[in-house]
């Protein structure tokens, strides 16, 4: 990860991870509580090889994360990505978003197009 200027994450980055948590969640039982800090986040790192996956800014001595939600998506582009949320048992982490079909396509999915493995 590239750290970055701190900046809020857009519309369409909350809405993935909104989606994936409602979708796809791993059974956290701190889903409310996650799903809380949504509109607050705050982006902090990017992936180097350009994809969308971010990092979120998190309290000093934040415990390691884990998958929170993992689901398969749609780009505009119409190629098939692989979604991650990452969090504490009580912060989001990040958000990883991978190709599945497209070398070079791991662009931010539309939302409405997250779901379950």
């Amino acid at each position: 990860m590239i750290p970055i200027a701190s900046r809020p994450a857009s519309s369409d980055e909350q809405g993935v991870i909104k989606r994936a948590l409602e979708a796809a969640s791993a059974g956290s039982a701190n889903l409310a509580r996650l799903k809380r800090q949504i509109s607050g986040l705050r982006i902090v790192a990017r992936c180097e090889c350009g994809c969308a996956s971010v990092k979120f800014a998190a309290s000093p001595g934040t415990p390691r994360a884990h998958v929170v939600a993992d689901a398969l998506a749609k780009t505009t582009a119409g190629n098939t990505v692989g979604v991650m949320v990452w969090a504490t048992d009580d912060e989001l982490t990040g958000l990883e978003v991978y190709s599945m079909s497209a070398p070079n396509d791991a662009s931010l999915p539309t939302p409405d197009s997250v779901n379950r493995w």
